[in-house]
């Protein structure tokens, strides 16, 4: 098993230097099954960053001292209690065009979006709505052919469930499965992603739902990764976040993860 600093290094990003033993067991977990070796971890994991902020781009002078090989951005407008941010513009994504820096696409519109409909047809309907925005939005900023990861922010089953608010939790993989379905009507199966944790993309791939996957480190993984997730996220609101207070970190596990420039 290698550690974070071994694994990764300066070459890509110092873990040692982020939010301690999250990213170490990060950096570990995707090293163990994708590099083979310690020393070759570097080579294959690309770091990059996800952030909903709309002035990220300031800061690219430090994004790419940090080695980040791309870049995740919203293609809907999020409103909770915590944020209020628009979609990504056609004019930012140009501008990260121009910059050379690759594109991902997520969509979340709040952190339980798939059931917030309240039965099986009006998630369905939900699920239709918001791919055809997303599409909509891909259309204009140069992405009208790439995938697009619908978010899952929330618990999905977990041993501690009784714990939690209700707000942050869904009691099955298949209470979001009318609302994939809807997605996937309208974006069709090779577009169609999801981001949330192991038992939900572990449950979606199951199901051949999504053709692309983003996992959470955080919720349920306790140090699984499916082998199927193009992309992971190995540590939220890091204390390093390139000048910005709304940036998580991720590593591209395979050559193809969604990305466009």
């Amino acid at each position: 098993m290698c550690d974070g600093k071994a694994c990764c290094g300066t070459n890509n990003i110092a873990f040692g230097t982020l939010a301690g033993h999250e990213a170490d067991a990060a950096c570990s977990v995707a090293a163990r099954r994708y590099c083979g070796a310690p020393n070759k971890c570097c080579n294959k994991l690309r770091f990059g960053i996800d952030s909903n902020d709309p002035n990220l781009i300031t800061h690219i002078d430090r994004i790419r001292g940090a080695s980040a090989k791309f870049v995740v951005r919203y293609v809907s407008h999020q409103k909770t209690t915590q944020f209020d941010t628009p979609a990504i513009t056609a004019q930012e994504a140009a501008q990260w065009r121009a910059l050379k820096m690759p594109l991902v696409a997520v969509f979340e519109i709040s952190r339980i979006r798939p059931i917030e409909g309240g039965s099986k047809k009006k998630n369905f309907a939900l699920g239709v709505a918001d791919a055809r925005e997303a599409k909509k939005v891909m259309a204009q900023i140069g992405g009208k052919n790439s995938p697009v990861y619908f978010a899952v922010d929330a618990f999905v089953n977990p041993v501690n469930f009784a714990k939690l608010r209700d707000d942050i939790k869904i009691r099955s993989v298949n209470d979001v499965i009318p609302y994939f379905q809807g997605i996937r009507k309208v974006m069709g199966h090779e577009r169609t992603g999801a981001y949330g944790p192991y038992t939900l993309i572990k449950g979606l791939f199951d199901l051949n739902l999504i053709k692309y996957g983003w996992q959470a480190s955080s919720f349920d993984s306790n140090g699984r990764l499916d082998s199927r997730a193009q992309l992971y996220q190995c540590n939220v609101w890091p204390p390093d976040s390139f000048g910005s207070n709304q940036v998580d970190y991720d590593f591209a596990l395979t050559q193809d993860f969604g990305q466009w420039k």
